[in-house]
């Protein structure tokens, strides 16, 4: 399921409301209506704890009402800033382990292995495929460059098709891969009997033995 992604906005009020709670926890109030907004005032935890918890002489009723309500105005008006819940969906969105994020066995944020891996195959491709490369350097067969611009376009037809071969003989992805590879790499040896076969993995069509 897709969810909606969170802005910048989203995120900030997210963090406003993270300080604003455990300010409050730690037994700060937001300003009074018209002070600065950094003045936190500090009571004291314990302070706090009691005006919430006991009964509160009636001397000190007014105060105690003015501190709890310029807490609630404080997190209300974070609230109404943005969408709260947006963001924290998000979150919980980037640490669900199924969706393979983030590395939830790791001490630090870190990405998940899986990323990291893929990131170094993308290397390992443009390696492959760059033709400024003269070790790499790899070039598609002729018949296979007619039809596909780049080793990637050739790659993800054969990883994507229903082809012949698959269809009767269980082929499997990575064995449809080595099938093309082995041609482009063993040319010289393998370049006849390999097209046919090739050809059939790209087209999906059955192998014609009279083919030139």
């Amino acid at each position: 399921m897709k969810i909606a992604r969170a802005t910048p906005e989203d995120i900030n009020a997210l963090c406003d409301l993270a300080f604003a709670v455990d300010a409050i926890n730690a037994g700060s109030i937001p300003p009074a209506e018209g002070g600065e907004d950094g003045e936190w005032e500090h009571i004291g935890a314990g302070n706090l704890l009691n005006i919430l918890h006991d009964d509160t002489p009636v001397s000190l009723q007014k105060e105690s009402l003015d501190i709890c309500r310029r807490c609630l105005i404080r997190l209300l008006e974070i609230a109404e800033s943005a969408h709260i819940t947006r963001a924290a969906g998000n979150l919980e969105a980037v640490f669900l382990p199924s969706n393979r994020i983030i590395d939830l066995e790791a001490d630090t944020l870190e990405t998940h292995p899986s990323i990291d891996q893929g990131w170094a195959d993308t290397a390992r491709l443009d390696w492959l495929a760059d033709q400024e490369n003269t070790i790499g350097k790899v070039m598609l067969p002729g018949w296979c460059s007619g039809e596909y611009d780049s080793l990637r376009d050739a790659i993800d037809a054969i990883i994507s098709s229903p082809t012949y071969l698959e269809r009767k003989y269980g082929k499997t992805q990575s064995g449809r891969l080595f099938v093309i590879f082995e041609e482009i790499f063993n040319n010289k040896e393998k370049a006849a009997a390999g097209k046919d076969v090739t050809r059939s993995l790209i087209t999906g069509q059955p192998i014609n033995k009279e083919q030139p």
